[in-house]
């Protein structure tokens, strides 16, 4: 009888993080495993340092717990977790931890502090970038669609894209025809910080691969 009590204790439980089987409690909540090691890494980083893309309304699970760092931390921190609950084998080796304690202690905090810092720095400097590109990958997705259309209506009025000799060619002539038209496309063609944009998309290669992939679509 005294084994099967002490089995019933063991009986696993819900992780209450993302629900998958857990016996022991970590950090003062009942946790699995890859749980626990995700609240040891950041939980002194904050979730500061991680953005959700959907709104801070990610459900967390174990399909979906890896996707998401900055939900599952703010889970570990709803469900009770905290950093100065840490039980386990430590609690076991009291004086040892005390003697490491003391040993790391005066510089411990420091580095952590800076290393944390420059998380943040770099997190901040990558999002300002990725703002930055938003725009810019917006518009030029813009122009390709535009210029796929261009494509589109050469192939179905059969007619060539490339001229001969000093000849422009029916593609770049009907883009030059479009952008009187289109604002935003003329404005694209004149922006000189865009000039490798320019080269890549009407140059004579993109051309003939396009020509290639609507062979292949002839043939099929």
């Amino acid at each position: 009888m005294p084994n099967k009590a002490k089995k019933l204790n063991l009986d696993p439980q819900e992780c209450r993080i993302c629900g998958v089987p857990a016996v022991y409690s970590h950090f003062g909540v009942i946790s699995c495993q890859p749980c626990k090691m995700f609240f040891k890494r950041n939980a002194n980083i904050g979730q500061a340092a991680f953005i959700c893309k959907f709104g801070g309304e990610c459900e967390i699970n174990e399909n979906t717990r890896h996707i998401c760092s900055s939900c599952r931390l703010d889970k570990c921190f709803k469900c009770g977790m905290t950093i100065d609950k840490f039980q386990g084998s430590r609690q076991t080796k009291p004086k040892k931890n005390a003697l490491v304690k003391v040993q790391i202690q005066p510089g411990s905090a420091e580095v952590g502090e800076k290393k944390t810092n420059i998380d943040l720095m770099l997190i901040a400097g990558q999002r300002e970038v990725d703002q930055k590109r938003e725009p810019l990958l917006k518009l030029n997705e813009k122009i390709i669609i535009t210029l796929l259309d261009v494509v589109r209506f050469l192939s179905r009025q059969s007619l060539s894209f490339q001229g001969y000799g000093n000849s422009e060619g029916n593609f770049v002539a009907t883009i030059n025809l479009l952008r009187r038209r289109d604002p935003v496309l003329d404005q694209w063609l004149k922006e000189s910080s865009l000039c490798l944009f320019h080269v890549t998309y009407l140059h004579h290669d993109s051309q003939n691969e396009h020509i290639t992939l609507l062979s292949r679509v002839v043939i099929k």
